[in-house]
């Protein structure tokens, strides 16, 4: 049966390997292809020469962002003051425990006017959109600590906390938001020692302008600041648009700092690097897998197909070629300093790129991404290899339907290799009925002589000797 079978299988299970190595070597070329097109994609936007990078000369004391599309340039900041937050203390109490009093404390945010040296108010403008808040103070929560967690839960506009002030004790209390106009009034009414001007009782945390029994810490403030010598003020030290498309972090008090918006060169020369490098890896593997080395005689997985060549050419003919509708002087790679290589492949001479970029970006542009005057912009270098690509590498494309053929090849090859196993089976079969028939006619025979000599044996002396 190893006579019969083996050479059969062997044939079978070797067409069936080198299918699979065509269909493996079939997936490397298509997973190559679609990189390279992920990367020609990725600069086929204008969007992609257009981005921006913003800078600080020191992070430490702006720290600037893009928003959006800022003017190119450089801005000069300065900060003269920045935006805080108010703050306001009580007095001192025995324990965090201590009764201060009951009544109602009401809270508002606005703008205060202040009065004298700036630690007390003269007046105070309720801003119309944050609603006052009451608290009731009863005795349920009328300690320092159960008032301090009162104003905690009583909203986000600002927040209270205990201090230790050596062995006694006060409640701070400061606004959640930086900005004048996030400034607090506290006022107590139907204090529960009859007097809500006093500094006993719940009035002790009273400071609304007529009382003022809390010490102002920190006054609530604007930022100053200057954009080329332009004075500006925000409520918050985080600028939004301070230019349009630009926003500023004020971190600290400074003369100078430089934020320079620019084009970010660096992020283009990273794609189009990628795109180089993709492309000199469909190269690469294309070569590795057609190629054929006459000393050894090993030939590539897809020697003799023409399926990688095809591809290599389609893909090539586009990078070589003139787009059409562009500046003669942009209409090429190799005129922006994307220059074939000696091996093949690509090369880019990063200062010349960079150059173009600089004096001729929307041109450099438009060879990739095409002239804009079409509804797709498929009329340049990563449109147009983009839709050459994907007849390879689609659900429909060559490659596809090439793996699916093998596929179907393999498919075949597991049927003979059922039908053979089910044509050995007979054959075995078969071997065993003839063994078995040889079986017993050597049986027969082998008894038939046993009954021949046992015949003769009993004959007569006479007669056996002349057998």
């Amino acid at each position: 049966m190893s006579a019969e079978g083996d050479a059969s299988r062997q044939r079978l299970i070797q067409n069936e390997s080198d299918l699979t190595v065509e269909i493996a070597a079939l997936g490397r070329l298509q997973a190559s292809l679609s990189a390279f097109s992920e990367a020609a994609d990725a600069l086929n936007s204008t969007t992609t020469f257009d981005q921006q990078l913003v800078t600080s000369s020191n992070w430490g004391e702006v720290v600037p962002s893009l928003s959006g599309d800022a003017a190119l340039g450089v801005y000069d900041i300065e900060v003269t003051t920045l935006a805080t937050a108010q703050s306001l203390v009580s007095g001192v109490f025995s324990s965090s425990d201590a009764i201060i009093g009951t009544g109602t404390l009401t809270i508002n945010v606005g703008t205060p006017t202040y009065v004298g040296d700036g630690s007390s108010y003269s007046g105070f403008i309720n801003d119309a959109n944050i609603s006052a808040t009451s608290i009731v103070i009863d005795s349920s929560n009328n300690s320092l600590s159960g008032i301090r967690d009162a104003i905690n839960n009583a909203g986000d506009n600002y927040s209270a906390s205990i201090l230790k002030d050596g062995d006694q004790y006060r409640l701070l209390i400061s606004a959640a938001q930086t900005g004048l106009s996030n400034s607090l009034s506290l006022t107590v009414s139907a204090d529960g020692d009859g007097d809500n001007l006093n500094a006993g009782g719940l009035s002790a945390l009273a400071f609304d302008g007529t009382t003022n029994n809390l010490t102002q810490t920190r006054s609530a403030s604007d930022a100053s600041f200057k954009i080329n010598g332009l004075a500006l003020t925000s409520e918050t030290n985080k600028v939004a648009n301070a230019v349009d498309g630009l926003a500023l972090e004020l971190k600290k008090v400074t003369t100078g700092v430089s934020v320079d918006v620019s084009y970010d060169n660096g992020s283009v020369l990273e794609s189009v690097n990628t795109f180089i490098n993709s492309y000199n890896d469909v190269v690469t593997t294309i070569d590795d897998l057609t190629s054929y080395d006459v000393t050894s005689g090993v030939a590539g997985d897809l020697q003799g197909d023409s399926v990688p060549r095809a591809a290599l050419a389609a893909v090539r003919s586009i990078v070589e070629a003139e787009v059409e509708g562009l500046d003669e002087a942009f209409n090429q790679l190799n005129d922006i300093g994307i220059l074939p290589s000696s091996t093949g492949g690509l090369s880019l001479e990063s200062t010349v790129f960079e150059g173009f970029l600089d004096s001729n970006r929307t041109q450099v542009a438009s060879l990739f991404s095409g002239d804009g005057t079409l509804t797709s912009l498929e009329d340049g270098v990563s449109g147009l290899l983009k839709a050459s690509v994907a007849d390879y590498t689609n659900s429909t494309g060559l490659i596809a339907n090439k793996t699916e053929s093998l596929n179907e090849r393999i498919g075949y090859i597991k049927d003979s290799q059922e039908r053979l196993e089910l044509r050995l089976q007979d054959v075995e079969a078969r071997y065993y009925r003839q063994f078995n028939a040889m079986d017993a006619l050597i049986a027969r025979l082998n008894s038939t002589g046993d009954f021949l000599l046992a015949q003769l044996d009993s004959m007569p002396a006479a007669n056996r000797d002349k057998k």
